[in-house]
């Protein structure tokens, strides 16, 4: 559940981004030149620019997942730490009270 809803808060603005950005390229390589040669010369250059940007934008939801994952885990681990303390504490003041009451 939180794995999901990371994607859609991080994931799908990443994938926005960089189809706006392909397409951007896209337009922007063919807009310049119809001659085929180099259209085809600028769409190798497009292609190797677009999987340059989509492998960018998998790397960095990646590290952005790893991220939230560790500060997951770190919060329920002190989160596990603060319920401890809190019982010891409760354990202790039930203790003081048993013994008055002996």
């Amino acid at each position: 559940m939180a794995a999901e809803l990371a994607l859609s808060l991080v994931v799908t603005p990443i994938v926005e981004m960089a189809t706006k950005k392909v397409c951007s390229l896209i337009i922007e390589e063919f807009d310049t030149t119809f001659d085929d040669k180099k259209v085809e010369e600028k769409l190798d250059n497009t292609s190797t620019r677009i999987k340059a940007v989509l492998k960018d934008a998998a790397d960095d939801a990646e590290e952005i997942l790893d991220e939230f994952s560790t500060e997951l885990h770190s919060l329920k681990i002190r989160g596990k730490q603060r319920v401890s303390k809190l019982k010891k504490e409760f354990d202790g003041r039930i203790n003081k009270i048993l013994t008055i009451l002996d």
